[in-house]
């Protein structure tokens, strides 16, 4: 009876950790609430499963302990690189990112292998075909992580592009402060709009997340789109 719910509090918190570390694929803030739920998971996920090995530890022969052995050191290594993954973040050094999504990424490719190895296992494939579909998997999760780095870096090299213009004063506001007493009206009212950030931007930032990073992995030209999103503060 333990040892099958260490089994299901082992892959509920696989699922969990593979869904945050998507989310944590654009994240450039530290202490993130993204960040600390995808770590948090991995930790959980590792624990859970020393767990349910070391409880029928007497019951299994060697290779099978060797192959429990192993995992249990990808997922020490798992973490490790998602400890490093977070000092990249914190530090935010010169090409801190790619780096960054190089830890990230290979957590999550090795989630989704597991996943995919589980489920040829549970469909009662041979053991060739459970290699192959593990291979595919690597193959597959390495295509993905390349294309989203491949898309970042586009995506930085043409901001400068479209990131330097300067805002116009309107007519008559020459030379008015934006902080000052006698601000005008219409500026003091686009200031606090802009402090204050856009509430469906705000309280919607996880869903353009999700958002994003399915345009990352989609068809080449699509990023433009996600990121080009805009919401008119005069409706309704």
């Amino acid at each position: 009876m333990l040892h099958s719910v260490l089994i299901v509090l082992h892959a509920a918190a696989g699922v969990l950790c593979f869904a945050a570390g998507l989310l944590c694929i654009p994240l450039r803030a530290v202490g993130s609430w993204r960040f600390r739920i995808y770590a948090g998971s991995l930790v959980a996920m590792l624990g859970f499963v020393i767990g349910s090995i070391a409880y029928s530890w007497v019951d299994l022969d060697v290779a099978t302990r060797l192959i429990f052995t192993g995992l249990v050191a990808l997922g020490v290594y798992m973490v490790w690189r998602a400890s490093r993954a977070y000092v990249r973040l914190t530090r935010q050094d010169l090409g801190w990112q790619p780096k960054y999504l190089d830890d990230i990424g290979f957590t999550l490719i090795s989630l989704f292998d597991g996943f995919v190895i589980v489920g040829a296992i549970d469909l009662g494939m041979p053991v060739w075909l459970v290699v192959l579909a593990a291979v595919t998997g690597v193959a597959i999760g390495i295509k993905a992580v390349n294309r989203v780095k491949t898309r970042l870096v586009a995506r930085r090299l043409a901001a400068p592009a479209t990131g330097g213009a300067k805002s116009v004063p309107a007519p008559g506001q020459e030379g008015i402060s934006r902080d000052g007493p006698c601000q005008h009206p219409a500026a003091r009212d686009a200031t606090s709009a802009q402090r204050m950030g856009n509430p469906p931007e705000r309280y919607g930032e996880t869903a353009l997340t999700w958002r994003r990073i399915a345009t990352w992995f989609g068809p080449p030209g699509t990023s433009s789109s996600a990121s080009s999103i805009t919401v008119n503060p005069n409706r309704s």
